[in-house]
This record gives structure tokens, sequence and C-alpha cells, in this order.
């Protein structure tokens, strides 16, 4: 599987990229990884200067060749992958009110999530729908309501190799 990817930065983080290789945040929408859009670098950009507020952007252009059974792809609403998932983060639910926890589902669990049940399967890689990226319009915030892209999430970093990077 190959993926045609955008990372929005800033010239400073991408020297830093360049000379040691991505960092991956904790934790994200798609669990903890290295986020990039597919296919569209506008995108990137807009989370660059709107999300962002960065005065001196970067977009980084990255080919990511992968093994089909590493890549867990939720973008498609009736898949079997979404379903899964589902079914796994009820399964926790369910363990962990078994235990007397309370459970509260924010951001930051249902990354937590994502990140359990990518490990417990071997997915180096998720791929998700996103809606993201609300702008300024005529000094209006304007947020999104619909699918605007496709987000990646590379959990493990040395998939991503430096050499191979480009700004575009």
């Amino acid at each position: 599987m190959e993926f045609d990817l955008y990372h929005g930065t800033d010239r400073t983080s991408y020297s830093k990229i360049i000379s040691s290789g991505f960092n991956k945040s904790s934790w994200g929408y798609l669990g903890s990884g290295v986020y990039f859009y597919e296919n569209n670098h506008k995108m990137a950009l807009r989370w660059c200067k709107d999300k962002k507020k960065l005065s001196n952007p970067v977009v980084i252009r990255y080919i990511l060749s992968a093994a089909d059974d590493i890549v867990f792809d939720i973008s498609d609403p009736n898949g079997d992958n979404l379903s899964n998932l589902e079914r796994g983060i009820e399964k926790q639910v369910k363990r962990l009110k078994s235990k007397g926890y309370s459970i509260n589902i924010d951001d930051k669990s249902m990354s937590r999530f994502i990140d359990d049940y990518c490990e417990d399967h071997n997915k180096n890689i998720v791929k998700a729908h996103t809606v993201t990226n609300s702008y300024y319009f005529e000094g209006i915030l304007i947020p999104p309501k619909f699918c605007n892209g496709i987000e990646v999430c590379v959990k493990d970093v040395s998939l991503i190799s430096k050499e191979r990077l480009e700004v575009i």
C-alpha cells in the first residue's frame, strides 16, 4: 500500500526533523504518532496557518510504502476495521466497569483505546476521515462540520525515512 502524505510544520521544526527525524505526538484522535494528510498538501498548509498560526509554515511531502497488514484503515464506515475497533472499545469499557472504574470517554481516552487496539493487532499506521481545520473568514471562525480530508497517523517513526522527505 502506498500513501502520498503531507505534514505541516514550521521551519525550525523542519530543520529538527531533517537532522533527527520525527518525534511522535503522545496522543491525538488516532492515537500517538506522526500525523499527515493523505493526498492533500493544502490541508497541511491550512493546518499550519489556521490551526497553529505559524508565520513560517513548511509542508513536508513523504511517499510511504507499507505492507497492508500493518495498516488499520477506519475510513470506511461500513468496513470491518471500524466495527472491530468499536467492539474492542466496548470490551474495554465493560472490563473497566466490572473493576469498578467510572468511565468518561474523552479525546485522550479514545486515543488510548486506538493505541491499545493497534498494539494488540500489530498495526503501525492508522488511516481515517477527518473533520479538521476551522478557519477564519472576514474575522468569523468557521468550524468544520463535514469530512474534509483523510488523516494518516504513523505510529512507528522508523517507517519514515528522513532522507526521502521533501519540502513542497
